[in-house]
């Protein structure tokens, strides 16, 4: 990858539009001026009206709105030019065409434009990386958390345990460095204090890998319970959808059915599965099966019955809300209810129970409320920094290791009144540091470089 060529490529979507956009960043980017466009560049940062020429042809290919951002404040830290098009596939490709004849003008490779910016200090990895997280994002909260996160929320964050660690690892160096003076009477206290605020910050922060993980890829939901209890009628409740066949014969659902969906701006997988009842065949029986499998893996367990018909007989569906997070509906409610059930309900949370009638819509609205209260608790806040991705928490366990063994090592030497090993001490350190720093790119990860700006799209 030549970093001295000037780079272009279409940042909108391929296809027939109202506006196109294409995009030009590099040393050589005012070439354009006085080629595919004739006349002085505006002022940075104005959108200026022109015609864009085919120099060959002697011809206009179009006419739009161009903006000149003058390096370093640009997206990419270069020279940027945005050329805003009409959106036509013919106009497209002639601009694209003309630009790629351009001396030292080359089409751009995939996240070359943000990888740049990277490059040119204009942001750290973190917020690279949320940029695709920004581009991807398909629920509200999604958007939020990576909108949080480009904006330096998470850089915020680990800057500042990459520059604490530095600091501690150059306190313990300076005392290597003079082997001869007295070690500082603090010495031990101070690096014991460090590290068990910091152990303390990064773990907390370091939980929420289970929230970022749904919050990115959807949490799983699994709707379990007899047959005909209304869990397929509650799928397409929650789908807006005929996801599901409804129909009052047992064992119409006889293999498990999954779903993404937004619900209250969380990506959600709904899984509808197969009823739990007693049969011979041996489809329905491993649809069963596949049910209480979801139902063990679930993120939540929503167990459904039917309100008017006895539960006692599904004990060991009901023992699944001992184990996870759980709601239980009762349905049909505009009939008669069961009297014995009563007794059995009575054993479980009232805040996490609800009794609803799909048919006539009653109890619906507490039911959502509850719903986007467990999605909550689960996918966590996204106006927070969280951990959306598996990179940060491998080197954060790394950092949180070595920090543990840091804090071993001081409490065996107060324990045994000796010094502290600092050879040992600044190389955990070090190595603690590194994670840290390898996440928002202080330090050379060419390897790591190409791993993650080959998953933008052309153009970004």
């Amino acid at each position: 990858m030549n970093f001295s060529d000037t780079i272009f490529a279409l940042s909108s979507a391929m296809g027939k539009a109202g506006i196109a956009v294409v995009r030009i960043s590099g040393l050589h980017a005012n070439t354009l001026f006085g080629t595919l466009i004739m006349q002085p560049p505006a002022p940075p940062k104005q959108a200026q009206l022109a015609q864009f020429h085919d120099p060959e042809r002697s011809e206009i290919v179009d006419f739009g709105l161009y903006i000149y951002f003058a390096a370093p404040k640009s997206f990419t830290g270069e020279d940027c030019i945005e050329l805003h098009l009409h959106g036509g596939l013919a106009t497209i490709q002639s601009i694209l065409k003309i630009l790629g004849k351009i001396p030292n003008f080359r089409p751009a490779e995939p996240g070359e434009f943000t990888r740049r910016g990277f490059l040119n200090g204009k942001f750290d990895l973190t917020q690279a990386e949320s940029t695709i997280d920004l581009i991807d994002a398909e629920t509200d909260h999604q958007r939020r958390a990576a909108l949080a996160h480009t904006r330096g929320a998470l850089h915020q964050l680990y800057e500042g345990w990459w520059r604490h660690l530095t600091e501690l690892r150059a306190y313990a160096e300076v005392c290597l460095d003079f082997p001869d003076e007295e070690l500082p009477e603090d010495l031990e206290t101070h690096i014991l204090a460090e590290c068990l605020r910091l152990t303390k910050e990064i773990r907390q922060h370091h939980d929420t890998t289970p929230q970022g993980e749904r919050l990115r890829l959807g949490t799983k939901i699994a709707i379990i319970g007899p047959s005909n209890a209304g869990k397929s009628s509650l799928l397409n409740y929650l789908t807006q959808t005929q996801a599901a066949i409804i129909s009052p014969i047992a064992g119409t659902t006889r293999d498990s059915l999954e779903h993404h969906v937004d619900i209250a701006g969380y990506p959600v997988k709904l899984v509808d599965t197969a009823g739990l009842q007693d049969t011979d065949d041996p489809i329905e029986q491993e649809g069963i099966r596949r049910a209480r499998t979801h139902a063990e893996i679930a993120d939540l367990v929503m167990i459904m019955f039917d309100g008017n018909q006895p539960i006692s007989a599904y004990q060991e569906f009901l023992s699944i809300a001992q184990n996870q997070p759980y709601i239980l509906i009762i349905n049909k409610i505009d009939q008669e209810f069961n009297c014995n059930n009563g007794i059995i309900l009575s054993k479980f949370d009232p805040n996490n129970t609800v009794s609803i009638s799909l048919t006539h819509a009653i109890g619906l609205e507490k039911f959502q409320n509850l719903l986007h209260h467990h999605l909550q608790q689960l996918a966590g806040n996204s106006h927070a920094p969280i951990i959306m991705h598996a990179r940060y928490q491998h080197a954060l366990h790394t950092t949180l290791k070595a920090l543990h063994n840091v804090t071993q090592m001081v409490h065996i030497a107060q324990n045994t009144q000796q010094n502290p090993d600092l050879v040992l001490i600044a190389e955990e350190l070090r190595i603690g540091l590194n994670s840290i720093a390898g996440i928002i790119g202080r330090v050379d990860v060419e390897d790591l470089l190409k791993i993650i700006f080959s998953r933008f799209c052309i153009g970004k």
